[in-house]
């Protein structure tokens, strides 16, 4: 893991969303533990058909304060986190599907929705050095202007357990909005 220092100082902890770049061959996503209000600590974990350790890549970061947050234009972006344990997952995974819905204060149109699991309550593996078990990300769907389901998402991949609720942090936006 990697100990990420905000740049900017919170009042609260912030939900923090981390997107990785596209370097390596392999698929990767990142994981957030330990969020403070000064930083949190975060890593690329793979899959466990896969080696465990991921190629050096930037990951860009967003840690905004949960609440609505109105920009100077006047968009507003709504943050939540939400506590859940139903799955998604490929048949053969074995599991029995659900979703959680998640209200948020409505918007005009149909928003744009960024999900991020912000715990590592379920992990049995030792990532980054070795895979991450069980593989987690979150499932998005049947998104409205009022509420939002969501999801642990398994994909195909079989091994480990969900034994408790990890935390998803979820950003709610008007969908096409453009602004600085």
């Amino acid at each position: 893991f990697v100990t990420l220092t905000y740049t900017n100082t919170y009042a609260t902890v912030p939900v923090v969303f981390a997107i990785a770049a596209s370097d390596g061959s392999q698929p990767c996503s990142v994981r957030i533990k330990n969020r403070t209000l000064t930083g949190c600590d975060i890593c690329q974990v793979e899959p466990d058909n896969l080696d465990g350790g991921h190629v050096a890549m930037t990951v860009h970061y967003l840690a905004i304060e949960t609440g609505t947050t109105v920009f100077p234009d006047g968009d507003k972006i709504y943050v939540t986190t939400h506590d859940t344990q139903p799955v998604q997952c490929f048949t053969s995974v074995g599991c029995t599907a659900g979703w959680d819905t998640v209200a948020f204060p409505g918007v005009g149109s149909t928003p744009a929705v960024i999900a991020q699991i912000q715990t590592m309550a379920n992990e049995t593996g030792t990532p980054p050095s070795t895979t991450s078990v069980p593989w987690l990300t979150v499932a998005v769907d049947n998104v409205t202007t009022s509420s939002v389901d969501v999801a642990l998402e398994r994909s195909e991949v079989a091994t480990g357990l969900i034994f408790s609720n990890e935390t998803i942090g979820i950003a709610v936006m008007e969908g096409g909005l453009s602004g600085t």
